[in-house]
């Protein structure tokens, strides 16, 4: 079974594209995609049909945030329309959680409860570090999350389970943990 870990950039922010109901104009920078035990992949924007059509192949899809941000994303791109085909298939660890507790833990949440690490930097800051030709940069950040997210998601294979800091626990008690233990079956 081959297992795909997948994250993308944008060469847009929220606000050059009028908010967030413009995913389809933020256009694609670069996407990382790891398979299985390979070294990380890198699709830019003139590769983004061969990218679809690369994930298209994999039986299981990894990513945070994939079904709200990625593939609305990658649509513009999506000539064969074979993005609605990734979605049975499609593992989104936000969206897994989010249905389960109601909360939205981000990726930096998840590594630092889970595999002890942090993102690199701030998703925010890459189009403009793209737009100023630091697509070396912009890559790094993104491989980098791409294993971070591959860490999450290995950790709930083999533990069981993930922890997340809830912002609702924290605001309930003040003063207890608030880390929370869930359990997965990713």
């Amino acid at each position: 079974m081959s297992t795909g870990f997948f994250d993308i950039e944008t060469q847009n922010l929220f606000a050059d594209v009028g908010g967030r109901g413009g995913l389809e104009k933020l256009r694609l920078s670069v996407a990382g995609l790891i398979v299985d035990d390979q070294p990380c992949c890198f699709y830019e924007e003139e590769d983004a049909s061969d990218l679809i059509d690369v994930l298209s192949g994999l039986d299981l899809i990894v990513g945070h945030n994939l079904l709200r941000f990625d593939y609305p994303v990658l649509t513009p791109y999506d000539d064969k329309r074979l993005l609605p085909k990734l979605v049975p298939k499609t593992l989104d660890t936000w969206a897994y959680i989010y249905c389960r507790t109601q909360e939205m833990v981000s990726l930096n949440n998840l590594t630092r409860n889970n595999i002890g690490f942090a993102k690199s930097g701030y998703g925010g800051d890459m189009p403009r570090l793209w737009r100023e030709g630091k697509k070396d940069e912009v890559k790094e950040y993104n491989r980098h999350d791409v294993e971070l997210t591959k860490g999450v998601y290995l950790h709930g294979v083999q533990k069981g389970y993930v922890w997340y800091t809830s912002r609702r626990k924290a605001d309930e008690d003040p003063g207890a943990d608030p880390r929370v233990k869930l359990e997965v079956d990713w």
